[in-house]
């Protein structure tokens, strides 16, 4: 099974727990406001998707539980999740530089993921937008895989 885009998600969701913990120690509840305030609240992360990600993180060395909060549960980074958050920063930060070859195209894929986002309602009430939404973005895919034949 093809799990490219759930790959994806996982990893940014990741990156994101990673630079909310940066800011200092977090309970799950602290960290999926802080995506979420990030995001101008058009996205907000489950406890079903959070808890996985601070498992992973946890298993990886890269956070660690925060004992200095008795009544709440809240996690920070290691030294390790530290350095991991430098090496991702740095990364996105190039990635996303004005000098990106990548960024005009990022930009649009967010700008459509947020209008998509936005009539979430719309998509889910309407079967016929549902499938020309759907149909839309198969075509966009279809057209970008045959450029990319093309070039290589």
């Amino acid at each position: 099974m093809y799990r490219g885009p759930e790959r994806l998600r996982k990893g940014i969701l990741k990156a994101l727990v990673l630079e909310a913990l940066n800011d200092g120690p977090k309970s799950p509840y602290e960290i999926i406001k802080y995506i979420s305030v990030k995001f101008n609240n058009l996205y907000k992360p489950s406890t079903g998707s959070i808890y996985p990600v601070l498992r992973t993180l946890s298993s990886e060395g890269l956070v660690k539980i925060d004992n200095s909060d008795i009544m709440r549960k809240k996690y920070m980074l290691t030294s390790k999740g530290i350095e991991k958050y430098s090496e991702v920063k740095k990364s996105l930060e190039e990635f996303f530089s004005q000098t990106s070859p990548y960024r005009d195209i990022l930009n649009e894929l967010i700008d459509i993921s947020f209008v998509i986002y936005k009539n979430k309602e719309k998509i889910m009430k309407n079967k016929d937008i549902e499938t020309k939404v759907y149909e839309s973005l198969k075509r966009i895919k279809e057209e970008l895989l045959a450029i990319f034949n093309e070039v290589y």
